[in-house]
């Protein structure tokens, strides 16, 4: 599903781990008529771009949660996955406001952007 005018959200990127709460309602920059985050991206996969930097994502359960891209381990604390720069992954968002409603993100080094959009239909 292309992303849709007034439903794709960007935020900036640092080196500094930041979250989208995807159970609280964003409300967009859009007209009457745009759809709040937590309408739109709950039980719906979700496309995630990476912009200008590498960034790493996971889900987590808490917004105080920090990434760590040089984690190891079974699991690795703080692990996450890497989206290159220009890239984009799919990710199912679970539906309910319970554990992993967190998605975080960062990069290691640098600033760039990561934009977000529903790319399946509720």
């Amino acid at each position: 599903m292309a992303p849709r005018k007034n439903q794709v959200v960007v935020q900036a990127t640092s080196t500094t781990t930041a979250v989208i709460d995807l159970s609280t309602a964003i409300t967009p920059a859009a007209p009457a008529g745009a759809l709040p985050v937590n309408h739109f991206f709950r039980g719906r996969y979700v496309t995630v771009q990476a912009e200008s930097a590498d960034v790493y994502v996971a889900l987590v359960d808490g917004p105080s949660d920090t990434l760590d891209p040089t984690a190891t381990g079974t699991p690795a604390p703080g692990g996450c996955i890497l989206i290159p720069s220009g890239q984009e992954k799919h990710f199912l968002m679970e539906t309910g406001s319970g554990a992993w409603r967190y998605l975080a993100y960062r990069t290691a080094s640098g600033a760039g952007k990561i934009r977000l959009w529903a790319s399946s239909p509720q």
